[in-house]
Parts: structure tokens; C-alpha cells; sequence
């Protein structure tokens, strides 16, 4: 799918070339820093506000929460976080394999807008609304949930979501597609998360130190799988200028292919069995997260150590 994201336009004369070439003058931004910048730790507790509700985050840190020296934390969250709260890193779970999951809580970090003359010309309209946005995301408090372990695949990147996609089921959207476990937080008094398909699948899933763990379906995602591959393959077969014409359509198709994944129903339980909440997560989730699995080799996983660490305090 090539020139899914180039800019389409008419070829400019000379004169107009120059002119936008003047106005363009002092846009270049060094973006191939963003990767090496490793998060601020951030010294006291976490926001009251979200350890409120997570008891695993009112705990006082056990050895287990501390990661090992060499981990791939400040690799894969430099660019995601712009800060994080060493004393509150937790150890969520241990599988029999050996892999450990980390929750780290902190705040995402911010980009600066370019300035409106090096925007696209149907950007230039919409940035105070993208400083706001980017301002706004500075300030919400976020978790990520990280692989450290001998099965963590090789290009795992950083999950990271606000404490607020909890509450709607967004981060269950976000790793619908998934072909390996997840692990996902619930609140207290949460000791089941139910998750009903609309496949007729169903999963109960145990929670516990408010978090939880589940494999997804698999079938489904096999099956959108191969209608992605289906899609790729017959968009290569078309001209440029259809293949512009198609790009829309063919990621509102992948849309529509990736939200069928996601869980219809959530219901959260007690101890009891009793259920506190139920409702119904977003159906929207982003086209890539379907596509990436096909640029992903399954199964590859790292027996590299890599030694970008982040500390714990």
C-alpha cells in the first residue's frame, strides 16, 4: 500500500515552488532525537486521584517490583512518556515462561506544533486545536503495561493508555487484535472481567493485584487477518491514480474489519459474582492496529539483552 501517506497535489510552477519555499524556511524539527530521550523520574507518589481506586498502586514496593538492571523500559517508553513515578513501577504478573509485567505509571509526553506556514494547507486551520489536544494529553495521568522476559517479542513497543480508557474499555479496542496474552488493569472490588464476543465467544478472566490476563479469540482475528491480506492484495494491482482513490476506502474497510474483534459486552464482577458494571467498549479501533500484525513476524521474540534501562530510583 504504497502512497497510503503521501501528499497528492498538482505539481507547482517555479515561482509558486520558491514561494513556498521561503515560507518553509526554519520548519525542520529534529524528530530523530524524540527516540533517545528517556523519561523524567519524577520523585513522590502518584496522583491520589488515580491510586484512589488501584490498591496495587497504594502497596508499598516488594523487591519483585523492581526491574531487572537491563531492560528495554527506557527504549520502548522514552518517546511515550514524559515522565514516570519510579516508587510506583509494580510487578502486575510472572508467567511460567518467565516473562514479567510491569505497570508504570507517569505522563505522556508532548510534541511541539509546528508553526502554521510549515503545516499542510488543511492543518494550518486546525492547529490551536492540536496545541490544545497536545497540552491536554501532557496532563493526563497514563499507564503502561510492559513485557520484560525471554517471550517478549522483538518490536513490542510501548502499551500505553490514560487511567481513563479504563472506564470505557478503550484499551481492550487497543490490543483487540492481539495474537499473544494480554494484561490489562481493573479497578478495586473488580474480581472478574467477563468479555463477551460478538463471535458467541465468551471469557472470564480472574483479577487479581487489579490486574487481569487473557489470550483473544484467535479465529476471528485469523479470519481479519486474511481479508486484510485480501484487501493488500488487490490494491497493489491498481494504478496510482486509483490507488489514491482507494486509500480512504480501503482503511475504512480494515476499521470495519478490526472493530468486529472487539469485545461487545464488558461486565466487571465481585467476589460474589455480583456484576458492578457492564457496558459496551468503543467499536472504533485505528486501521494499524490490524495492519501491523501483517508487517510483524509472529512468534519472533529477542534473546538480546538491551541496555537502555530505566531506573527505579
Amino acid at each position: 500500500m504504497t502512497g497510503v501517506l503521501a501528499l497528492g497535489g498538482a505539481v507547482a510552477s517555479p515561482a509558486e515552488s520558491s514561494a513556498a519555499s521561503r515560507s518553509r524556511v526554519g520548519c525542520s524539527f529534529p524528530i530523530e532525537s524524540i527516540g533517545n530521550r528517556a523519561p523524567t523520574a519524577s520523585s513522590g507518589p502518584f496522583l491520589p486521584a488515580v491510586t484512589a481506586s488501584f490498591a496495587v498502586l497504594r502497596r508499598a514496593s516488594l523487591p519483585e517490583d523492581v526491574p531487572p538492571p537491563i531492560n528495554p523500559l527506557g527504549e520502548d517508553l522514552g518517546y511515550r512518556l514524559g515522565s514516570y513515578f519510579p516508587d510506583e513501577i509494580r510487578q502486575l504478573n510472572r508467567d511460567a515462561e518467565g516473562d514479567r509485567y510491569f505497570l508504570v505509571p507517569g505522563f505522556e509526553r508532548g510534541f511541539s506544533v509546528p508553526p502554521a506556514r510549515c503545516l499542510p494547507k488543511d492543518l494550518r486551520k486546525r492547529r490551536a486545536k492540536l496545541v490544545a489536544e497536545q497540552r491536554k494529553q501532557e496532563v493526563e495521568p497514563v499507564y503502561c503495561i510492559e513485557d520484560v522476559g525471554p517471550r517478549r517479542p522483538r518490536y513490542a513497543g510501548a502499551t500505553c493508555q490514560p487511567f481513563s480508557a479504563i472506564q470505557t474499555g478503550e484499551t481492550l479496542a487497543a490490543t483487540a487484535a492481539s495474537r499473544t496474552d494480554v494484561v490489562e488493569l481493573a479497578p478495586d472490588g473488580v474480581a472478574t472481567v467477563r468479555l463477551s464476543y460478538r463471535g458467541g465467544e465468551a471469557i472470564n478472566a480472574a483479577v487479581t493485584s487489579n490486574s487481569y490476563s487473557f489470550t483473544p479469540p484467535q479465529r476471528p482475528i485469523k479470519a481479519a487477518l486474511l481479508a486484510v491480506r485480501k484487501l493488500v492484495a488487490k490494491a497493489r494491482h491498481v494504478s496510482q491514480r486509483q490507488r489514491i482513490a482507494q486509500e480512504r476506502s480501503f482503511l475504512k474497510r480494515v476499521e470495519r474489519i478490526a472493530a468486529s474483534l472487539i469485545p461487545q459486552t464488558v461486565q466487571w464482577l465481585d467476589a460474589a459474582g455480583t456484576t458492578i458494571r457492564s457496558f459496551a467498549p468503543s467499536a472504533h479501533m485505528p486501521a494499524f492496529a490490524l495492519i501491523g500484525p501483517l508487517i510483524t513476524v509472529e512468534g519472533e521474540s529477542s534473546g538480546a539483552e538491551r541496555s537502555v534501562a530505566l531506573s527505579t530510583g
